[in-house]
């Protein structure tokens, strides 16, 4: 694999050409973002590692820049800057990937094979802080509780008739059990979706979501991001699943036109996975509040 190291830090570049090459791939180190793309015009890499903090040519410009030469090259911003603003302008600009100079330790060798796996590697206080910014978008206070399973449905919600009424009985009861949504089944037993969202679930690399043959409501932003983990060549299954399904995944996350993408990190009052996103959850985050602020820019 061919890396391009972007710093204008020697020693950060010495860093991180060590540790690539100790990692068995072959690095090519540059100062800033006009011979990163100088370099990348005469040959093709495979990932580039990116600082921000580049005095000719900014970080989030130099992303956009190699975006437009290759749209095949992953990105990888290795960065000082822990702050939201400079968070959310390099996944804005094309970033796959975010991890901060101060936590790096071993994290790179393992970053890069989750990149070229096609994920998306965040330090934990990138994570922390993507998680955040997504809830305060949404306006909405992520509260991770118990997740209450609400069995039968009087209602077909593919008819929006209006009556959500069993909807509103099984947020009511998660909310009196404490917990911030709940997940409801069908009269088969079988996991369809929450009070106001979507489910998705993930175990074993594998991400399915409820069937829509179970009964759900296809929401808008359940089928835009399938269409986007696609898009980045995650495979979304639909999938019949039991509410042990929920409780025994490694990472599940919920969607909806108000919250976006949130993760779902206690499921009947235990962790789910490590009891934080896992790295499936923080793609599907990132994609999405990409898309957003490619929206916002009126690029769609």
């Amino acid at each position: 694999m061919r890396c391009l190291v972007i710093d204008d830090n020697a020693e950060a570049r010495f860093l991180s050409e060590r540790i690539l090459r100790r990692n068995g791939y072959r690095a090519v180190c540059v100062s800033g973002g006009t011979a990163a793309l100088k370099a990348a015009t005469s040959e093709r890499f495979d990932v580039a590692l990116v600082d921000l903090g580049m005095p000719d040519m900014s970080g989030t410009d130099t992303i956009r820049e190699l975006r437009k030469l290759d749209g095949r090259i992953r990105i990888l911003v290795v960065s000082g800057f822990g702050d939201r603003s400079h968070i959310l302008a390099a996944i804005e600009a094309g970033a796959d990937g975010y991890l901060l100079k101060d936590e790096l330790g071993d994290q790179l060798g393992r970053a890069l094979q989750e990149v070229f796996a096609g994920n998306s590697p965040l330090s934990p206080r990138v994570g922390s802080v993507l998680v955040k910014a997504v809830a305060a978008a949404a306006q909405q206070r992520i509260k991770t509780g118990p997740l209450q399973i609400k069995v039968g449905r009087a209602v077909d919600p593919a008819v929006k008739s209006g009556n959500y009424l069993n909807n509103i009985m099984a947020l009511a009861e998660a909310k009196r059990a404490g917990a911030y949504e709940s997940i409801m089944c069908n009269a088969e037993g079988r996991v369809v979706e929450g009070s106001s969202s979507n489910l998705f679930v993930a175990r074993g690399g594998e991400l399915c979501t409820p069937a829509l043959e179970d009964g759900l409501l296809d929401g808008i932003t359940r089928r835009r991001v399938i269409e986007l983990l696609h898009g980045a060549g995650r495979e979304v299954a639909e999938a019949h699943l039991a509410p042990d399904d929920v409780r025994r995944a490694d990472e599940a996350f919920i969607t909806s036109s108000v919250r976006g993408v949130m993760p779902v990190v206690r499921v009947d009052g235990a962790a789910v996975g490590g009891g934080a996103p896992g790295p499936i959850t923080r793609e599907a985050m990132a994609l999405y509040a990409r898309f957003l602020a490619g929206a916002a820019r009126g690029e769609l």
